[in-house]
């Protein structure tokens, strides 16, 4: 299923299969994805880890945006 939203302040392409949900967003901010189970017991928390770097030379920045299982041991 392919849902795109274009308004005034968000542009964002989102391809959902069964098992992954994939967004193409024209710059970062905050974001949600909500939507309803298919069973009851399908549960699944996340944290989102984000690493960002500038280049010394110029004004290019990186930025790396991670979702993670919500364990203590995701980060080792």
């Amino acid at each position: 299923e392919i849902m795109s939203v274009d308004d005034e302040s968000t542009s964002c392409y989102c391809l959902m299969d069964s098992h992954n949900c994939h967004l193409l967003l024209d710059q970062p901010g905050c974001y949600a994805l909500v939507g309803e189970p298919i069973t009851d017991a399908a549960i699944k928390r996340l944290r989102i880890a984000a690493f960002g770097s500038m280049e010394a030379s110029s004004m290019d920045y990186s930025l790396r945006v991670h979702c993670v299982d919500d364990t203590p041991h995701a980060f080792q």
